[in-house]
């Protein structure tokens, strides 16, 4: 599992949101064999794409005189190009690169405070990360402080606050003394555990399906029947079970509510942990939360269609026609200017909802309602909900439906459509993947 006599990968940013994911996972992340990492999944590729595109948006619109660090080159090439820029003043520095021994880092943005006679370079930067989500994380205010402490070693103190700019645009600034006591407890563990020869351990959680050391952890934990691939088994239940001498989820299932109370279990979680024990044994995907599963299949599947090519003032990919589900199969419905096609969609939806894939696909039916006065629809993202609920990369989550809808705008004539096609069968492995009314 293990790297063989390889050195030990220096702390990095994700090694902070690593951490607060899972503990072995920041644990490979040091010491794991780099050739046993996995290409992330499809879903994964696509709201990696969507974060480039979010950070090309906000640099051409709010940096266009900065400078950009380039990728290529040595460590030490581009630690230099950074401190040069600082030394310069640009207004902005893009892809800041910092080294020091044993650390790297990657800011997104450093912008500009102004000058300073006590600094080393003669002026001082603030950290600003680019974030796709529309609300932080402590995952995200953890990897700013890790650049922001990276940063201080550079120009000196000076500076205490770092900003965002999040998925609809908002800026969040945070003050790095406020979470200074919360970063020194995540720094210290993730230096244990580099200093650590044996691992905590794989246990399955809701991160392992895009983790890039599943292929590692999950056979693991697949052959010795682990207590975690059932819902609701945490890291500490897990220890309480093993010390009690039960090992599987098998042994977990045959042991009375009474004594899993006192083991650390919530009482109101034991019936779906039941339930779910029915999916494992027959291999089918087991979901974290009940879900009401005939609201769920009832919504329509929807994908946008956009220009190849062009975008709107506003940099974002500009929409043409709108696919939706129909007595008679997918349909196309072109985005004419006078806003007949309203009433073509709104017929459709009815009061059902609408299902899509992804969070550009969502925001921009939404926006595309809300700028013609269209009906108010609940819209799910799909995507979001797969995330959200399904327990694990057990047999039935990579299904090629789940894979295929992942790329929007391809050269394909009928991408739109069978992404609709690929939502329906998303939808009803959903609904149908231990669902019940809540």
């Amino acid at each position: 599992m293990a790297s063989k006599g390889g050195a030990i990968r220096p702390t990095v940013g994700h090694h902070f949101s690593s951490l607060l994911m899972c503990s072995q996972r920041a644990w490979l992340d040091y010491h794991g064999d780099p050739k046993q990492r996995a290409k992330p999944p499809n879903y994964l590729g696509k709201l990696q794409q969507e974060g480039l595109e979010h950070e090309r948006i906000v640099c051409e619109s709010h940096y266009p005189n900065a400078i950009q660090i380039p990728d290529s080159g040595s460590d030490a090439e581009r630690s230099s190009l950074t401190i040069q820029a600082m030394r310069s003043g640009s207004p902005a520095i893009l892809q800041a690169y910092f080294m020091q021994d044993g650390a790297r880092g990657i800011a997104d943005i450093l912008e500009l405070v102004g000058p300073s006679h006590s600094s080393p370079t003669g002026h001082l930067y603030r950290v600003g990360e680019l974030k796709l989500a529309t609300a932080l994380s402590t995952s995200h205010v953890m990897q700013v402080a890790w650049y922001h402490e990276l940063l201080r070693a550079i120009q000196g103190p000076g500076v205490d606050d770092a900003f965002f700019i999040l998925g609809d645009m908002q800026r969040k600034e945070v003050s790095m003394s406020g979470v200074h006591d919360t970063f020194e407890r995540c720094k210290q563990q993730l230096f244990q555990m580099r200093d650590d020869d044996s691992g905590p351990g794989p246990h399955l959680c809701r991160w392992c399906k895009s983790c890039p050391w599943r292929d590692v952890c999950v056979p693991v934990l697949s052959t010795q029947s682990d207590v975690s691939l059932l819902p609701g088994v945490t890291r500490r239940i897990a220890q309480n079970l093993k010390n009690a001498g039960i090992q599987t989820w098998q042994q977990v299932i045959q042991t009375e509510n009474g004594r899993l109370e006192q083991l650390g279990f919530d009482w109101r979680d034991l019936a779906h942990i039941r339930a779910s024990s029915k999916r494992l044994a027959a291999g089918e995907a087991v979901l974290r939360y009940s879900i009401r599963s005939e609201e769920i299949r009832n919504l329509l599947a929807v994908s946008i269609e956009f220009v190849d090519g062009y975008r709107g003032s506003d940099g974002h990919l500009l929409p043409r026609a709108v696919w939706t589900e129909s007595p008679d199969g997918p349909v196309q419905i072109p985005l004419v200017g006078d806003g007949s096609w309203i009433a073509r969609v709104g017929s459709l939806l009815s009061s059902r909802g609408a299902a899509l894939y992804g969070a550009t696909e969502t925001v921009s039916f939404l926006k595309l309602l809300r700028q013609n006065n269209g009906p108010s629809v609940k819209c799910l993202d799909v995507l979001d909900l797969v995330e959200s609920i399904v327990h694990g990369p057990i047999r039935g989550l990579e299904l090629s439906n789940v894979l295929h809808v992942a790329e929007p705008g391809s050269a394909e004539p009928n991408n739109s459509r069978e992404r609709v096609l690929g939502l329906r069968s998303v939808i009803n492995w959903l609904a149908g993947s231990g669902g019940c009314a809540a």
